[in-house]
């Protein structure tokens, strides 16, 4: 029996004592596998961007003491992230990120001290913009967490006006509202691709040029982020809407899921009880205003998905066979986080399903929708 314990038992003790150690060394990285940054060149927002990072686990976040310099009026908040370890993926997104600049800076750099991370460092006039973070949790387990760069100066005129009114829904006064349509995805991007070999692309774009048509014949203004088979980055996306003004913002998408039997139409919007504020630097009473404004963006939204939501499914039943209503739901998709106005994602039935997918690559299906999705907007501008 000693033998046997010397000769096999105490090496396989060793080596899986090995195994072990590392194994428990490599399950303290948290894998950044997402990063997206949503600048807004505007002062007329509450918001002047956002800064999104999408983690295998939720990280620890801690504010950094601060150890440089200021630039000018230009001073920095840093946030370090320990055992955080950025993908493969991630490393260029990262680089582009670090190289925008406009009324703020952004940087994150990979570093050994304290211990292994990263550390986000935001380079801002603090006597204009405030820092805050929410985590959320985000579709496939991954955890997200929120930066948001507010606008003070914006804020202090609200406090001063008694809070009227809060967002620029409607603000051009004496026209017709501006309605931004996103057809999803694009260029290299197909999206899903479904039954027969289509492309969630194509569906999303044929539908979105219907809508925009329907709403031009009735008057109303309409910027498209993408009129083409493009390539069209998110931050793209939330940088057309902001930049144009646009009063509301609809996203148009096609779904897919590995269970084939998966039917049916549904419509996201974000919703304040998913993200958990974690940490801001503006005062009790500009964080009520914050409050308030993000309060009624959300309301705008939740209304606008009901109204889209029913209209799409009432439409369908009118010319096809009933839709599954998978109803209102809400998400933290990059769309509705990065956009300043009430916004939604439509999600108009799922291309893995044989016989959805035949119809949203039928033209007068597209059509129908297109009208569902026209009726639901009118309804909400008009309520």
């Amino acid at each position: 029996m000693s033998t046997i314990i010397e000769r096999f038992l105490l090496p396989l003790f060793f080596v899986m004592s090995i195994l072990y150690a590392f194994n428990s060394l490599g399950n303290n990285s948290i894998i950044l596998h997402k990063a997206f940054h949503h600048g807004i060149n505007d002062e007329s927002y509450i918001e002047r961007g956002t800064l999104s990072f999408y983690f295998s686990s939720t990280p620890v976040i801690t504010e950094m003491p601060a150890n440089l310099l200021p630039s000018g009026e230009m001073s920095y908040t840093s946030f370090f992230l320990p055992h955080v370890v950025v993908s493969s993926e991630c490393d260029a997104i990262i680089k582009n990120i670090n190289n925008q600049h406009g009324a703020y800076s952004v940087t994150i750099v990979k570093t050994m001290q304290p211990e292994n991370g990263i550390v986000v460092t935001f380079g801002c006039d603090k006597k204009k913009m405030a820092i805050s973070y929410d985590i959320f949790d985000s579709i496939g387990l991954q955890k997200g967490v929120a930066f948001h760069i507010h606008n003070k100066e914006l804020i202090n005129i609200l406090q001063e006006k008694n809070n009227q009114p809060l967002l620029r829904t409607l603000w051009h006064s004496g026209s017709k509202p501006v309605i931004g349509i996103d057809p999803g995805h694009g260029g290299a991007d197909s999206g899903t691709i479904g039954c027969y070999g289509i492309k969630e692309k194509d569906v999303c774009l044929a539908v979105s040029k219907y809508v925009a048509q329907l709403l031009q014949d009735n008057g109303y203004s309409v910027i498209l982020t993408r009129n083409d088979d493009v390539n069209l980055l998110l931050s793209d996306r939330t940088w057309c809407a902001n930049t144009h003004h646009v009063d509301l913002f609809v996203s148009i998408h096609a779904n897919f899921s590995f269970n084939a039997q998966a039917q049916g139409i549904e419509t996201f919007y974000i919703s304040p009880h998913i993200l958990k504020q974690c940490y801001t630097s503006l005062s009790d009473n500009e964080a009520y205003i914050v409050k308030l404004a993000l309060k009624e963006k959300y309301k705008k939204s939740y209304n606008l998905a009901q109204l889209i939501q029913n209209c799409l499914c009432e439409k369908v039943t009118q010319n096809f066979q009933a839709p599954v209503n998978r109803k209102v739901k809400f998400s933290v998709s990059q769309v509705v986080l990065g956009t300043q106005m009430p916004c939604v994602l439509i999600e108009m039935g799922f291309l893995s399903h044989e016989n959805e997918s035949r119809l949203l690559n039928a033209e007068n299906y597209q059509k129908t929708l297109a009208q569902g999705i026209f009726q639901g907007i009118v309804l909400y501008l008009s309520s």
